[in-house]
Order: structure tokens, then C-alpha cells, then sequence
């Protein structure tokens, strides 16, 4: 059976794959965020992505607030609608994790925000993995259309936080017929499954 893998199609603005998104306790690329947040049918973060999300909210807040001032010097203030826009834009729909990594300001802000808020404590598994499992649980109940699931982070850091995403991707191969992408910075991994026989990046 032939079938073409093309995993940076989630990446190009013309991309048409239907993605479901993970983002992984490790600091975020805000171009990606961008593009990536904005097709996914269902957004998660695992443990203290939680955090990492937050701050680059944060940032862009900063940088709309002073843009505001700038070109809008008689009022001096930020818009509070289009900050609230823009909040409620990046909520994501649940944290999962045995959150050792989020901090209670972090926590409480998303849970003021409605966000699920799933407790992981098993330590057998990794929070990528069991925010997985929980993703695809999610996907079925919803019924969704996915055509791969896409993980933000995963590949910088210490060697055993890289090795722990590559299990994950091992994980995943029995877990869903679906691909689990991992994106960061100008790395990709990903696992060949048997039937896969060729790979386009789009050139």
C-alpha cells in the first residue's frame, strides 16, 4: 500500500490536513504557535506547557498594548475587548499532567477560564504520553475528522526529555492509526510506519 507522508503541510498557510495540537513543556516558537493554533480542531498542553503558553500570551499582550499606545495617544490604554479577544483565542481545551510543572498562577488563571483540567498522577507514563491517550479519547468522543496530530516541543532540552518524546512516538504507533508529528525549531520526528513509501516536504 503506498501512501505519501506530508508532514510540513500543518506548517504552510495553504496546508490542508486537518490537526489536532499538543504543546510540550518547552520554550514555544510564536510563529508556529500562530499557525498551527489556528487549524487545530482541539488544542491541549501538557503539565507546564501550561506555563510556557501563558507567557508568550503575556508577550504578545505587551506588544499590543504598546502598539495601542502608539497609534492611539489620546486614549493611552489597551483595549480591553481585543485583549479579551485575544485571551480567550489561546485557551486551551484541557491541561492534562500530574502538574509538578505548572505553577499555581498559571493553573488558576486557565481554570478561572473554564479550561479542563485533567490530573495525570501515574507515573509510569510520560505527561506527552497521557495527554495523548487522553487527546485521542477526545477526538473519538467528539467524532472528529483528524488527519494527524501535531506535538509542539518535545525535541530541545536534556537528552532523556528528547529520548521521552521519541517513546512517545513509539507509544503512539499502537495506540492510533493517526501520525504524531513532533515540531521544534528545524527539527521533525516522526515514525515511519511499514506501509509509508514515500515522504514530500512540499518542494
Amino acid at each position: 500500500m503506498n501512501e505519501e507522508l506530508t508532514p510540513l503541510d500543518c506548517l504552510l498557510p495553504s496546508g490542508t490536513q486537518r490537526i489536532c495540537l499538543i504543546i510540550l513543556n518547552q520554550p514555544l516558537d510564536e510563529v508556529y504557535l500562530r499557525v498551527l493554533w489556528s487549524k487545530a480542531l482541539l488544542k491541549a498542553c501538557a503539565d507546564g506547557a501550561a506555563n510556557h503558553l501563558y507567557n508568550i500570551i503575556d508577550e504578545i499582550q505587551d506588544r499590543l498594548c504598546l502598539s495601542d499606545f502608539i497609534a492611539i495617544t489620546i486614549l493611552s490604554l489597551c483595549h480591553s475587548s481585543t485583549l479579551s479577544v485575544l485571551i480567550s483565542s489561546f485557551l486551551p481545551d484541557y491541561i492534562s499532567g500530574d502538574f509538578d510543572s505548572i505553577t499555581p498562577e498559571v493553573k488558576a488563571f486557565y481554570s478561572d477560564k473554564g479550561c479542563m483540567l485533567i490530573e495525570t498522577p501515574d507515573q509510569d507514563l510520560t505527561d506527552f504520553t497521557k495527554c495523548l491517550a487522553i487527546m485521542l479519547e477526545e477526538i473519538r468522543k467528539r467524532q472528529l475528522q483528524v488527519d494527524a496530530i501535531v506535538t509542539l516541543g518535545g525535541l530541545a532540552g536534556r537528552f532523556d526529555q528528547i529520548m521521552a518524546s521519541v517513546e512517545t512516538l513509539h507509544h503512539a504507533l499502537s495506540m492510533t492509526q493517526l501520525p504524531l508529528l513532533i515540531i521544534q525549531g528545524t527539527s521533525l520526528a516522526y515514525l515511519l510506519r511499514p506501509i509509508t513509501r514515500s515522504c514530500s516536504l512540499g518542494r
